[in-house]
């Protein structure tokens, strides 16, 4: 908004009204549903990379009530697991009382795709409950579950640590919050190297089917197409490339995990990273 509908609103509309104008002026660039926005979730979590090819996995996991209070409080943190075809795989649950949990995870069994999984805590008090003990006021916080996860490549004690991609997910698993925009391009300030082979990962955290088309920048444009079901998740590999490459899709926001030589090289040349 431009200064003068800025300073109109702030003094001519409440605060909750205004808040829900903002949300529809700005529709075009948020990641997030107008629906979402106006009425919040209570748990939501990022959208994390399963990887079949590695070791083992690690999950830092964030304890937000021991955060908020400064004191050690129980919690179970859940995991669900979705197929690389978006469908519910397993579940996962762990105690703790820890401010930061490191969680091995099991992963669905005997998965071979690249897929995804959401992470959020189950207390016996809410977190909104939690909130209103301190503030004593209607104040709304959602709660948002993030944390890293630790790639572990073959024979190696040594693991690379990204955090998730955009979720907006809902507890529940199936309540996406997510969006999706106006076809838009991204290009990433990335240089591939054609001696390194990567996997790029992207999963759909919206509630339709998504195309993502991969366009290779060279002299001739090369271009590859995916298509995710809804929670699902794909990859390409690349290899023998140098240069960049421009992503052209409808995501929130479109930018994969980038695994570097996940297969058959020695570990000091593996990486993950967001891209």
């Amino acid at each position: 908004m431009d200064h003068k509908i800025k300073s109109f609103f702030k003094k001519n509309i409440p605060g909750p009204l205004r808040n829900i104008f903002s949300v529809i002026y700005n529709r075009g660039s948020n990641p997030y549903s107008s629906k979402s926005s106006i009425f919040s979730q209570v748990n939501i979590s990022d959208f994390f990379v399963w990887n079949p090819h590695v070791e083992k996995i690690d999950f830092i996991a964030e304890n937000i009530r021991a955060l908020f209070t400064g004191e050690n409080v129980e919690v179970l943190h859940c995991f669900k697991f979705f197929s690389h075809e978006g469908e519910f795989l397993s579940e996962e649950k762990y105690k703790s009382n820890d401010f930061f949990s490191r969680i091995p995870l099991n992963g669905p069994p005997k998965s071979s795709f690249y897929s995804s999984f959401i992470h959020y805590i189950e207390a016996e008090k809410s977190f909104h409950k939690l909130v209103k003990i301190f503030f004593k006021n209607k104040l709304f916080f959602g709660e948002q579950n993030r944390g890293y996860c630790i790639y572990y490549p073959k024979n190696s004690l040594v693991g690379s640590a990204v955090h998730g991609n955009f979720g907006g997910i809902a507890s529940k698993g199936k309540n996406l919050l997510a969006r999706q925009r106006l076809f838009h391009l991204y290009t990433p300030v990335y240089k591939f190297e054609s001696h390194n082979s990567y996997d790029l990962v992207f999963n759909n955290p919206t509630s339709s089917k998504i195309n993502i088309q991969i366009i290779l920048n060279k002299n001739s444009e090369e271009i590859h197409h995916l298509q995710i079901n809804s929670l699902g998740t794909k990859s390409f590999k690349l290899e023998n490339f140098a240069g960049s490459i421009t992503f052209r899709s409808k995501l929130p926001i479109c930018r994969p995990l980038l695994f570097k030589n996940v297969n058959g090289l020695k570990s000091v040349n593996f990486d993950v990273l967001h891209t």
